[in-house]
């Protein structure tokens, strides 16, 4: 049985549209198996990215960032 969910309302954010773009994205994937635009890579190295980001922040301190991670 399919089931049909709105998420509309909770995509609304601050980053310009962009998150209701992935998911369309994504969904897209899903359905034709389609390749999604950013690659797993992609997505590990920004949350790489996020996470130094973060803790620069906390701490007041610049992180460097091991280029082969």
């Amino acid at each position: 049985r399919k089931t049909a969910v709105d998420v509309r309302a909770q995509m609304q954010s601050t980053h310009g549209g962009a998150d209701e773009s992935i998911m369309r994205d994504f969904f897209h994937c899903c359905r034709t198996g389609a390749q999604p635009r950013s690659s797993f890579e992609d997505g590990r190295r920004s949350v790489l990215l996020g996470l130094a980001a973060t803790q620069s922040s906390d701490t007041g301190q610049p992180v460097t960032l091991d280029p082969r991670a």
